[in-house]
């Protein structure tokens, strides 16, 4: 088929003055609308499974989210080198307001989770072509500069993000966290008509469909067991089976296909680099970090804690607005220190935050498990730079958004699969204390779903309410600890895989062989 393919001068580098200035706003804009939905929902969300009464659903509200953003994230990457970023930059950021008016409009948590869904197909734009066109404007050294500019965005989003949650849920309604988001959504789609522009050249191109297909297909069938096991799917059953299968043998065809497809959604091919392969290990830690704990820790405050939605805003804040504040220094200390220091502190403190907070227990002070969050906030402040800079500092300009996005795809599946994990064996375990206290298995998920509504949890037996939490919160626990193992894991292999990679001595290759 006939598409275009951007061409910008001097190596993609655009010249500084007003029109990179006003580029660099609507850029900002697009990516605040992003941070406003992450940083402000995450506080709503508990109480809005309990008013829907859909504890069960609660996970996939995360990860329908995630896997949407997730397999579309390279697509859409892919598709930005050959057709432009400017006509996928307008897709993504339309689906991604329709999606966000659809989740207000939810009536129940399944409307809700589809919603997220179609959100999740735009989302999977926004944030990758964002950081792709800040990589094609502006030099390595200029977009340490930026870096401080995006970062006190995030900052600012961080800082009021859950407390804007947490009040409109208590005294508007959860319906608001979203549709508040719809003017920055509009304003964005005006802005980036405006200021946006390309230089292109036609070229023929294929775009790898079926490694689309085979990967969406193959992520939804793993999901489904993680989600599902123990609850609609029982284990052992010969369904659990043939979605186990299934979704390993398309991810076998999907990695056949991506080999022999010459315009691949993954560059495989680019992970034979060294700051590629290494960066994207890292952003698997990063994402698994971000999201499992914005998942499970608000859980652990509202259903264990019984602390309300204010208190989730409390133990957000800290490690949203300390991620940001630190990756406005970031781009400095990467400059400074190099890749494979950077990656070590980065992971190290992210070790150390998640450590401490394993530590905490579910009757510590709130102010002690919002000090561990923040900690861990600043380790995935250092780390998501190094872990963005290296592998787009590898590659040429053709290559640049399909990398950038797998840095994206790398967060968000570890992100998918460690919340889909993680709250399937909760629900699992859940349910069963549910049915156990006597309740019915029709009954038994709207009992739990109690728990995190503060006006109905009092509505609850006292000796089975505290069974639910105790078991709630062991479950809750026992996952932050498998998750601080998993930090002192990915700080071992930073200090035994990672290599300096000063990025203003690297030298992108010419080209990349997409396929053997």
């Amino acid at each position: 088929m006939g598409a275009t393919d951007p061409v910008l001068a001097s190596d993609g580098i655009m010249e500084a003055g007003r029109a990179r200035q006003l580029l660099t706003g609507a850029l900002l804009i697009a990516m605040s609308t992003v941070a406003f939905e992450t940083t402000v929902v995450g506080a709503a969300l508990p109480s809005i499974a309990g008013e829907l009464q859909g504890i069960a659903l609660y996970p996939w509200v995360f990860s329908g989210y995630l896997l949407t953003t997730t397999t579309t994230a390279p697509l859409y990457g892919k598709m930005s080198d050959v057709f432009g970023r400017r006509p996928l930059f307008f897709l993504g950021l339309t689906i991604f307001t329709l999606g966000t008016f659809l989740c207000g409009l939810s009536w129940n948590m399944p409307m809700l989770v589809i919603a997220r869904l179609i959100q999740g197909v735009g989302a999977g734009a926004v944030m990758p072509l964002t950081l792709t066109v800040m990589g094609d404007i502006y030099s390595i050294q200029d977009r340490v500069r930026v870096q401080a500019v995006t970062s006190s965005m995030w900052g600012f989003f961080s800082l009021i993000g859950p407390s804007v949650g947490a009040l409109m849920t208590q005294y508007v309604s959860w319906r608001w966290v979203f549709w508040s988001n719809l003017p920055l959504c509009l304003l964005s789609i005006m802005f980036l008509g405006i200021y946006l522009k390309e230089k292109i050249s036609q070229r023929v191109v294929t775009i790898d469909y079926a490694g689309a297909v085979t990967l969406t297909a193959g992520l939804v069938c793993l999901l489904l067991v993680a989600l599902e096991g123990g609850r609609s799917m029982p284990w052992g059953s010969l369904e659990m089976y043939a979605c186990i299968t299934a979704g390993v043998a398309l991810l076998v065809v999907f990695g056949f296909v991506e080999r022999r497809a010459p315009e691949p959604i993954l560059p495989f091919a680019a992970f034979r680099l060294r700051p590629v392969a290494v960066g994207n290990a890292g952003n698997v830690l990063v994402g698994l970090t971000n999201f499992v704990l914005a998942s499970f820790v608000p859980l652990l405050v509202q259903g264990v804690r019984g602390d309300g939605a204010t208190g989730t805003s409390a133990v957000l804040t800290p490690l949203a607005s300390a991620w940001s504040i630190t990756a406005i220094v970031s781009g400095r200390i990467y400059l400074a220190l190099g890749f494979r220091m950077s990656a070590f502190l980065g992971t190290g403190t992210i070790a150390l935050g998640c450590i401490g907070l394993a530590m905490t227990g579910t009757n510590s002070a709130l102010w002690v498990i919002s000090l561990a969050m923040g900690v861990t906030g600043i380790g995935l402040g250092l780390s998501s730079t190094a872990f963005l800079y290296a592998p787009q500092g590898a590659v040429p300009w053709n290559q640049r958004g399909a990398v950038t996005s797998s840095t994206q795809f790398a967060r968000n599946i570890a992100g998918a699969i460690g919340v889909a994990i993680g709250g399937g064996l909760l629900n699992s375990r859940l349910l069963e204390a549910a049915e156990a206290s006597g309740a019915t298995r029709s009954e038994a998920g709207p009992l739990v779903s109690q728990l995190l509504s503060a006006s109905n949890r009092a509505q609850i037996d006292a000796v089975t309410a505290a069974k639910l939490t105790e078991i709630l919160g062991s479950g809750l626990m026992t996952i932050i600890t498998v998750l601080a193992g998993i930090s002192v894991a990915g700080t071992v292999l930073m200090i035994a895989m990672a290599r300096d990679l000063h990025p203003a001595h690297v030298k992108t290759v010419d080209a990349i062989p997409v396929h053997d």
